[in-house]
């Protein structure tokens, strides 16, 4: 009986597309992050800002108290505190109990990170505001390096993916400007689920304003704090001639928005997408479908076959080939656009060609295709590329084949990808949770898939962590990322679900007396064990509504966003007396 594929959970179906770097290196970044850098920025050294913000690790989570991670938030300086007057705050599910009551985190993590606004010089109160949410896990940061250039520095993060980092509990800030950077969401970018957004927004009046956003899901906190998700927005008074903090509004949210970047004319923000997926098999064109059913796709020899039927073949030939049992898996569906399609095509033998020259000199160079597919796969470590990156940028969606193989009769063959929907019609997501019948999937879905189009299969390598489950091996890791001079800034991405694992067995489950945290500055980000969602937003002028322009996700677990702010900001404004009253 062919292999069927492994029917993983449903994620977000809110979708997203980037704009293309040029070739020939393997390279994607965020559009609007690739609009703030200069022209001449490969020639340009690159230099970083200290960022006010940090991720907190501590050694154990059974005895940590508030106090223990609060007492290594930076405070804003004095100088900066006309500025920076917005704290966002990432906490793991380990402390999400924490944010029950204002007094037991909150109000402290305030009075640390704001301890200048209660100086006796400050003669006003203080308007300061903060958004607390709880994310799946933190990540650690990763160094720059040692590259000259911005676009050097993006190709090396892209072509690392951090597979064997699944992510720690702990506290991670940033402090922003005022409410500039706090962004109410529209109802056309509100996720099914909740979501913190972090989005860029770049135009001009004669061209109009894009708005990319890029969606984190939040952590299940059921069992935490009775509620699905955890995140508040709450605005306080600092006064400083009575020492008090007021809290004066606070309101539930299950979507929020961050500016991703602080304007400023020559501000640049660069970032870099890693997805550690390999081939499975090269393009091929679309030759039937419905809704989010693959029926038929064209084979090598130019005559329709079934959607799984080539599928069904290399998925064994693939674990044959590293020397792995035959197991249930994901795999990944690349739908490409027909003007895309050329890029894939080379970019794919280009992957192969090199596998082979890793292999061996000596083999000849007209080695059978199957020959050359089974030598990159078999590569340890995985020969990681950036084929779906470049076609992501230039308009290509990925899909999770959600089930599909087998079969007879008109289902035979069939592969069901995971769908495109509109997240905010209620109504189109209650028909499709009612559907049993992948042919009635048509109807609440929407086409997947055009005949004109392309697919290509995508599986993600396993990757044992160097380290093991050695505890001490691991806090020693942790040691020597303290000492990174320059990391990554922001860090956003996918880690697997834990939901069938024993997390109990973690290092940092482990009943400890220690009280030892492992700080990394000016880095930021969160994981997630669901998907990342990509969304562009188009409007005329300010005040018009926003049109959808396009979408996709990436659930792919170890998948890695990464932002990086090079100098540029105006520090004349940060620089600004902080007398007088707040202009909010």
């Amino acid at each position: 009986m062919p292999p069927r594929i492994a029917h993983p959970c449903r994620f977000s179906r809110v979708l997203l597309r980037a704009l293309p770097l040029p070739r020939p290196a393997y390279r994607v970044a965020l559009p609007s992050t690739a609009r703030f850098q200069h022209h001449d920025a490969a020639a340009a050294p690159l230099q970083y800002p200290r960022i006010r913000s940090s991720i907190i690790i501590p050694r154990s989570v059974t005895n940590t108290q508030p106090e223990d991670l609060i007492k290594h938030i930076g405070p804003v300086s004095k100088r900066r505190l006309n500025h920076e007057r917005f704290i966002v705050l990432l906490l793991t599910p380990a402390f999400a109990h924490w944010l029950h009551d204002d007094h037991v985190f909150l109000e402290k993590a305030l009075r640390q990170a704001y301890q200048h606004a209660f100086a006796p010089s400050q003669r006003h109160p203080i308007r300061l505001h903060a958004l607390c949410a709880v994310v799946d896990k933190l990540p650690t940061p990763t160094s720059v390096g040692d590259d000259t250039s911005v676009d050097l520095s993006k190709r090396s993060r892209a072509f690392s993916p951090p597979v064997s980092e699944t992510g720690y509990e702990g506290l991670a800030y940033t402090c922003l400007r005022n409410k500039q950077d706090s962004i109410e969401l529209p109802s056309s970018a509100v996720a099914e689920k909740g979501a913190i957004s972090f989005v860029a927004i770049e135009g001009t009046e004669e061209k109009g304003f894009f708005t990319d956003t890029l969606q984190v899901p939040l952590a299940n906190t059921v069992f935490q704090t009775g509620s699905p998700t955890t995140m508040h927005f709450t605005s306080w008074q600092a006064v400083p001639q009575s020492n008090e903090l007021k809290l004066t509004s606070k309101t539930q949210l299950s979507n929020h928005g961050i500016k991703l970047h602080r304007g400023g004319s020559t501000t640049r923000l660069s970032s870099a997408l890693a997805v550690p997926l390999v081939p499975l098999t090269r393009p091929r064109q679309v030759h039937a479908s419905m809704g989010n059913i693959l029926r038929q796709v064209v084979g090598p020899d130019g005559k329709p076959m079934t959607a799984s039927q080539e599928l069904e073949q290399v998925v064994p030939q693939y674990f044959k080939s590293r020397g792995d049992p035959q197991q249930a898996t994901s795999v990944w569906a690349l739908v490409i656009p027909n003007d895309v399609t050329q890029q894939v095509l080379e970019d794919t033998a280009h992957l192969l060609k090199n596998a082979q020259a890793n292999h061996s000199h000596k083999e000849p160079a007209d080695l059978p295709e199957s020959s050359r597919w089974e030598k990159m796969w078999a590569s340890t470590p995985p020969i990681w590329n950036t084929i779906v990156q470049s076609a992501l940028a230039k308009g290509a969606r990925l899909h999770r084949v959600l089930s599909g193989g087998g079969g007879w009769g008109k289902k035979a063959g069939l592969l069901s990808l995971d769908p495109v929907a509109n997240s905010t019609d209620s109504e189109a997501t209650a028909r499709f949770d009612s559907v049993h019948d992948p042919e009635e999937l048509s109807s609440a879905l929407q086409q997947v898939a055009q005949e004109n189009d392309f697919i290509q299969f995508f599986i993600s390598p396993s990757v044992l962590k160097p380290n093991g489950d050695n505890a001490d091996a691991q806090v020693a890791e942790l040691q020597e990322l303290e000492n990174i001079n320059t990391p990554w800034h922001w860090e956003l991405g996918t880690v697997p679900s834990t939901v069938d694992s024993l997390e109990e067995n973690t290092w940092q489950r482990q009943p400890s007396d220690s009280k030892e945290c492992f700080v990394f500055k000016h880095s930021f980000g969160a994981l997630s064990e669901g998907a990342l969602s990509l969304r562009r937003e188009f409007k005329l002028k300010l005040e018009d509504p926003v049109s959808a322009v396009s979408s996709t996700k990436v659930d792919v677990p170890f998948s890695r966003f990464s932002f990086l702010l090079d100098k540029g900001l105006d520090e004349k404004e940060a620089d600004k007396d902080v007398s007088g009253p707040e202009k909010d």
